[in-house]
């Protein structure tokens, strides 16, 4: 057992733990004390009273750290990102919280939209003879042939066959489906498949249905099949309502819609589940009508009566004849079928209802039956024992918030729960457990009934409050900014307006800040209002990863009174941990014949390549910011260049780089490959200049740069402007005559890395070259670069190339990948004679070296120069490469890594015996 976790297994048994803790508190009080929010400096945060602003959680350390900062060492570092919470904005709150208003994206209400959209590709058939003519080439030339004159002839021109309205019910209970509604109507319009999409509403005087157009005056019932459709006609009327309205008990809406039947097709879109139709007023007997002609009305659908109501169809009672209303569900298989029976006259027919001559079956019994009331807490009991698996998994989540507007759940169903369907989220919105309250001029809000919630937290674990604020947060990281979005507001102690929102966050993003050992500046901390700069999290972190969220969930397990045991041992744990020096924030160094070199590898070990598409880049275009002095030696700088310039000497010229903001690594699912997230700023050369060959240099504090923000800390850490670089490292292997090329870097270079050996092509990332114009940035397609201008490799040449891992110039605090290429048909006389030719920067390298590429000849290479005439992280380069081809021709073996140690330990050997 290692002594790092001799002193782990130490500490939990000293914890304050109750006898018997379980398994989960343990891992609670492990994850809190690791994300730094409990700890010597701190206490767990006081529940806030309801009438208080709840304290904001102390910010995180950077996410390129893959530890966090002890505490003595967090008031003096300097860091490159700061949490902050997120707010739901409610115009007629009566709490405020000062910041900045966002407009975040919303998540689809349809889960399956594509599949819905699929389902209603029948719509897409064209009616031939449209109103429109269009010149008809055949029968032109036939005319002409046959001689008549050259006179062009004309044909009807195809057209959608239907326009179609869809009349939304502006009922109470459907204000949960009004998004629901709106994608449906989205989906319409851009299937393509009508003349035109209009949106009507059903609104309801007493228990009389009023139809407004899209202008918003009313409609005479009688005159919807036919109001505004112009000479074309032929008009498809689809009815989106949950029927518990009042009115929908009584015969006036069943009538009309009996009416419009007669004449159009028409269809009602019910958003429940079908197996709660039945509770609603949609209690009418239930048939399969398949469909006579194509775009036929109701009154012509073919169907078969229940045997119950056969003796009435065929007497024609007091009923009188029956008319079948298809009814449809969002789901793709529901609208799938009505559009085959409409369009295609499917004989599998869909879904219907049978509407009577009198609009509603009588009733059968007489008085009222008395009404059993529930109970909440009941309610809640029930539901979980009952409901579907997704839909419990989304109520129990939901209980962590006392209410959320309805397109966070849409949100938390998309992040959190994905595989709920649509009939999940209609049981939780149809259960009971929520109270609907409508803000003006904002979304429905879900208030979750106090006896339910208290049942339902009986399952919610910290685990389930991490997953919902991080499910947020990631939404908030890819949607940072939509038209008509979700109205939330970003916390920010330094905006000068107090903006009327819920106090308590249900997300943090992270944005960049400068500390230079003093507050942030006021113009820096209030810079673009418009939620484009945010930087947060694209992807949230497992718990035992890093601290995401840990202080948010601090504070909620204050509040709820769970600060007891695990919040008391996290911070036992992270004061012994602490005190005995386990985190230290060192960072290994790549060690070859012993040597520690100044590289650390942060992935990667050359067993495996990271596949292109499992590297996702980032780029915000705000720039990378300085301290006030470095920026005056950046200043110096650019004046020198620009001197030097104009005095026809040899100078710098700028272009635009790269500052690294986050290199963030996790796995991908299945294989459990690499998944790179890496994140970039604004930068340009000159900012590289200054950081890179200033680092020794001494401020006026007295400390360097390197003392400030490198030594003794955590080098992952160190804030963007030192990090003004990310280079790709390529370690080139000949194919025909199998040898590994070294290239010497000139003089004439710029940097630290001048009249060193260097991996074979070394190219920095660079915005005018790398960034296109999608703002895609592929780091594969930069080594191409690097091989193209400083070598002569053409994208033609047949080769191989394979993204082996990423490392840290610890020396320099520069960022880069290694890259191993594999070229098929050249070799090294192919390449020497294509260089005398002309190379595009041949000025980058005055020597190059062709060694043979067995792991004994290179590492012999590397270990007869000295350690000062190596760049620090090109003999991990070429390591990593001897790796990748060992396992490559042991059919994918990670063992074949043992031949490169093997050959390691050889060479070694060889020097020591030539040495006695």
């Amino acid at each position: 057992m290692s002594d790092a976790l001799t002193r782990l297994v130490r500490a939990l048994s000293d914890a304050p733990l109750r006898r018997g803790t379980d398994a989960r508190t343990f891992a609670d009080a492990l994850w809190l004390a690791a994300a730094g929010t409990i700890g010597r400096d701190t206490s767990p945060t006081p529940a806030a009273a309801p009438d208080e602003t709840a304290p904001d959680p102390e910010p995180e350390p950077s996410a390129r750290s893959a530890g966090p900062t002890p505490p003595d060492a967090e008031t003096t570092m300097t860091q490159g990102a700061e949490s902050k919470d997120v707010s739901v904005r409610r115009p007629g709150a009566t709490t405020t919280v000062r910041g900045v208003p966002l407009s975040l994206g919303r998540a689809n209400p349809l889960p399956d939209a594509l599949a819905v959209g699929r389902a209603l590709q029948p719509f897409r058939r064209p009616w031939s003879r449209g109103g429109r003519s269009r010149l008809d080439v055949e029968a032109t030339v036939e005319h002409y042939a046959r001689g008549g004159p050259l006179v062009p002839l004309f044909r009807p021109a195809p057209e959608p066959w239907f326009e179609a309205v869809v009349i939304v019910d502006a009922s109470l209970s459907m204000s949960v489906w009004e998004e629901t509604a709106r994608a449906v109507t989205r989906l319409l319009t851009t299937l393509g498949g009508f003349r035109v999409v209009r949106t009507w509403r059903l609104e309801w005087q007493g228990a009389e249905p009023r139809v407004s157009d899209h202008h918003g005056r009313e409609v005479p019932g009688e005159r919807v099949p036919h109001h505004v459709s112009g000479a074309q006609g032929r008009r498809l009327v689809l009815l989106v309502s949950d029927c518990a309205a009042r009115g929908w008990r009584t015969p006036a809406p069943w009538l009309l819609l009996r009416d419009w039947g007669e004449q159009i097709p028409v269809a009602l879109l019910d958003p429940l589940p079908p197996r709660l139709w039945r509770r609603s007023a949609l209690n009418l007997p239930a048939v399969r009508v398949t469909g006579g002609q194509v775009g036929d009305h109701n009154g012509n659908l073919r169907f078969s009566p229940p045997l119950r109501l056969r003796p009435r169809a065929a007497s024609g009672g007091a009923l009188g004849p029956w008319t079948a209303l298809p009814v449809v569900s969002c789901t793709p298989r529901s609208l799938g079928a009505w559009a085959s029976t409409l369009m295609r006259a499917d004989p599998h027919g869909c879904d219907a209802v049978l509407v009577p001559a009198t609009g509603r079956l009588p009733q059968t019994r007489h008085g009222t039956a008395p009404t059993r009331q529930i109970g909440p807490a009941r309610l809640a009991e029930v539901f979980v024992h009952t409901a579907p698996a997704p839909a419990v998994r989304l109520a129990v989540l939901c209980s962590g918030l006392r209410e959320l507007p309805l397109p966070l759940l849409h949100v938390l169903r998309d992040e959190a729960v994905p595989e709920a369907e649509y009939s999940d989220l209609a049981e939780l919105l149809t259960s009971g457990l929520f109270a609907v309250r409508r803000d003006p001029d904002g979304d429905p809000m879900l208030v979750l009934r106090e006896p339910a919630r208290e049942h339902l937290r009986t399952y919610l674990t910290t685990h389930d409050r991490w997953q919902t604020r991080a499910a947020f947060t990631r939404h908030v990281a890819t949607h940072p900014y939509a038209p008509q979005g979700i109205a939330a507001v970003l916390h920010d102690a330094w905006a000068t307006t107090d903006i009327p929102s819920e106090r308590r966050p249900f997300a943090e993003v992270v944005t960049a800040v400068r500390r230079a050992g003093g507050p942030v500046r006021e113009e820096q901390a209030s810079r673009r209002a418009d939620g484009a700069h945010l930087g947060a999290r694209a992807a949230g972190p497992a718990p035992h990863e890093s601290g995401t969220g840990a202080a948010a969930l601090a504070e909620d397990a204050a509040a709820t009174g769970e600060t007891e045991p695990a919040l008391a041992a996290a911070s036992w744990l992270r004061e012994q941990l602490y005190n005995d020096g386990v985190r230290r924030g060192r960072r290994d160094r790549f060690t070859l014949f012993g040597h520690e070199t100044d590289c650390h590898i942060f992935e990667g070990d050359g067993t495996r390549p990271i596949r292109e598409e499992d590297v996702r880049i980032y780029y915000s275009p705000e720039r990378v910011e300085f301290p006030d002095e470095i920026a005056g030696w950046r200043r110096a700088i650019e004046d020198e260049e620009r001197r030097k310039e104009a005095a026809g000497m040899r100078y710098h010229w700028n272009s635009p780089r790269f500052a690294v903001d986050q290199l963030a690594i996790a796995r991908t699912q299945g294989m459990q490959s690499p998944a790179v997230t890496l994140r970039l700023r604004h930068a340009d050369y000159y900012d590289f200049l200054t950081t890179t060959l200033n680092l020794d240099r001494q401020q006026e504090n007295g400390l360097t740069l390197r003392q400030q923000y490198l030594e003794g800390q955590d080098p992952l850490d160190a804030p963007p402007f030192l990090c003004c670089s990310f280079g790709v490292h390529v370690a080139v292997r000949t194919g025909p005559d199998r040898k590994m090329l070294f290239s010497h870097r000139s003089a004439v270079v710029a940097g630290p890395n001048q009249s060193r050996w260097n991996s074979s092509a070394n190219e920095g990332l660079a915005a005018n070259q790398d960034l296109g114009p999608d703002m895609r940035i592929s780091l594969h397609a930069v080594a191409r670069r690097a091989l193209r201008e400083e070598l002569a490799i053409q994208e033609s040449d047949s080769s191989e190339l394979e993204l082996l891992g990423f490392g840290l110039d610890l020396r320099n605090s520069q960022w880069g990948a290694f890259f191993s290429a594999d070229l098929h048909d050249l070799d090294e006389e192919a390449l020497r004679y294509r260089w005398t030719r002309g190379v595009e920067e041949k000025w980058v390298h005055d020597a190059h070296a062709f060694v043979p590429a067995d792991p004994d000849s290179v590492l012999s290479f590397v270990m007869g120069k000295p350690v000062d005439a190596w760049a620090p992280c090109a003999p991990a380069s070429f390591y990593l490469a001897l790796v990748s081809d060992a396992v490559r021709r042991r059919g994918g073996d990670p063992s074949g890594r043992l031949e490169v140690e093997a050959a390691e330990r050889r060479v070694l050997n060889r020097v020591r015996e030539a040495a006695d």
